[in-house]
């Protein structure tokens, strides 16, 4: 039997297109931004309006949000954070800037920025009248001290390339660069939590581990409690907040649980315990009811990671082996099969609307003749053992078992292996990184939006923190774009980068799936009112019927 039949054979069709659950009208889904490239200047956008009920009065009700992701007890500040969720960030604290519809980046505690003719300089000009939760106020030296403290994603790149900071006034930075980097903007708002400050006398105060058990913001969010022993995390409306770049929050309390198994989600969609939750591929979409499933378009990339490709005496570091792999699998019968529909297949880990996005490259098609051939060059005509999947979700399990007769059709034997969610995800991120030593793959990927360098850098260079990859090409590529003076020029190089992880497959390149979200009968909408935020929108602008 062929992979694709076996396939159609064990697996339920899951539509993940917007459906309403007794019939309810399905919200239009969201169009991905389209982002230019690095703007040079910027000056405040106007927010989008609020809603009446925002404009009323302060903050009511309780909202129960449920999500498949761990909420990691060291992930709560910025400075140190390797991967906490930018929804719940960005509502606790707030950025230098957001991606805004068509704009690359809005301003929010920089109110607007200026890059040096010679490019070796940019200065910000800070946002005025911000207080953070605790009453202190935000300054330029309340940003520097959190700029130096830094030691999160990004940071270590980030501080080599710095050369001085400079205040010629309270709510003046000048952050003087030693090589180029016309991302710094991105890097500050989406691509880092750098931009990200807390209190400067609440710093001195309680340390690092008192932020972590009690962060304190400027955002729309206060913290109230995060118990990790149920993943529980608990946020309030601040009703100080100023409201100056979108919508004020309508919803008080703010409860977000972390519930890896989807079909509990579901059940708690169904029950009522959850007004919202996460959704994904699989049979338990069948069984929703009494919710509105919504999608749209998200910047998420998904891959299947070779954990060893960096090590000589693995299949998995020959280019062949990897390229074998990629004509092996028939994504698009799996995207129309299992997520039915709700995703394209793709070519790089770029996301469409990037700078640098090479359109002329297809993905890999499906052909398992030639991958049979590239293994017999590499000299695994007969196939060899490839190993696990590890699969942190049910309906990354389901994905797995679609993709491993596709493998198993070359020869390449595999099995798929469900890991616990939070185990995997210590395991991915510093300063555990020690994927390395499974011998097969792993459902990876990125859903961050901003400069394209960001996933360049992360995953394939040796800045980055989450990838097995290993190429001093791409290190040279990366290093070249801190020596360009023109977006163009940059993204030409960003560009070629993607191309080169394409051609030489550094990972199983799948699909870019839709987001989608349950909302329960409560819920009457929850948009990102303009504010792109990875695949999920941010949490004020929740609206309660």
């Amino acid at each position: 039997m062929s992979p694709a039949h076996a396939l159609s054979a064990s697996v339920v069709a899951i539509v993940l297109v917007a459906v309403a659950c007794g019939g309810a009208a399905a919200p239009t889904a969201t169009k991905a931004p389209v982002a230019p490239a690095a703007a040079a200047t910027a000056t405040p956008a106007r927010a989008p309006a609020a809603t009446t009920a925002a404009a009323s009065g302060k903050a009511t009700g309780k909202v129960i949000i449920a999500v498949a992701s761990e909420m990691l007890k060291n992930s709560l500040d910025p400075a140190t954070s390797t991967g906490v969720p930018y929804v719940i960030q960005a509502s606790l604290y707030e950025p230098f800037a957001f991606l805004h519809e068509g704009n690359y980046e809005t301003p929010v505690l920089a109110a607007s920025w200026k890059l040096a003719e010679d490019a070796r300089s940019w200065t910000f000009q800070l946002r005025k009248g911000v207080k953070f939760h605790n009453g202190e106020d935000f300054d330029a030296q309340v940003m520097i001290k959190n700029m130096k403290r830094a030691k999160g994603i990004g940071s270590a790149a980030f501080h080599e390339n710095v050369d001085g900071y400079e205040t010629p006034d309270s709510h003046t930075l000048v952050l003087r660069v030693k090589k180029y980097d016309l991302a710094l903007v991105s890097r500050l708002s989406w691509t880092t939590s750098i931009g990200m400050p807390a209190p400067a006398r609440y710093i001195d105060e309680v340390g690092e581990d008192g932020i972590q058990k009690h962060p304190i913001g400027t955002g729309p969010y206060k913290f109230v409690s995060l118990d990790t022993a149920v993943g529980a995390l608990t946020l309030e409306a601040w009703d100080e907040w100023g409201g100056y770049w979108g919508f004020k929050p309508t919803v008080k309390t703010v409860v977000r649980l972390s519930i890896p198994q989807e079909t509990t989600r579901v059940a708690m969609l169904a029950t009522g315990e959850a007004d919202i939750a996460g959704l994904a591929a699989g049979p338990q979409l069948r069984e929703v009811r009494g919710a509105t499933v919504y999608s749209s378009s998200s910047t998420q990339v998904s891959w299947l990671e070779f954990f060893k490709q960096a090590d000589p005496t693995s299949p998995y570091s020959d280019v062949r082996v990897r390229q074998a792999l990629n004509y092996a699998v028939d994504k698009q019968t799996i995207i129309d099969k299992v997520l039915g529909g709700a995703g394209e297949p793709v070519a790089v880990p770029l996301a469409s609307f990037q700078n640098g996005f090479p359109r002329d490259i297809k993905p890999y098609p499906y052909d398992p003749e030639k991958a049979k051939r590239l293994l017999a060059e590499a000299g695994f005509a007969g196939g060899f053992d490839g190993g696990t999947i590890l699969t942190a979700s049910a309906a990354n399990k389901t994905l797995g078992e679609a993709i491993a007769p596709y493998l198993e059709a070359i020869g390449v034997r595999v099995q798929v292996q469900p890991i616990d969610a939070g185990t995997l995800y210590r395991r991915w991120n510093p300063p555990a990184h020690d994927l390395g030593k499974d011998s097969g793959m792993g459902f990876l990927g990125s859903n961050l939006p901003g400069d394209s360098a960001y996933r360049i850098e992360s995953f394939f260079t040796k800045y980055g923190i989450w990838g097995y990859t290993v190429d001093p090409e791409l290190d040279r590529v990366f290093d070249q774009t801190f020596q360009v003076r023109t977006a163009a020029e940059r993204d030409l190089l960003m560009e070629k980068a993607a191309r080169t992880t394409h051609e030489k497959a550094y990972k199983l390149f799948l699909w870019s799936p839709k987001a989608v979200f349950g909302w329960g009968p409560r819920i009457a909408d929850w948009r990102h009112g303009g504010i792109e935020s990875g695949n999920a929108p941010l949490i004020q602008s929740i609206r309660l019927k």
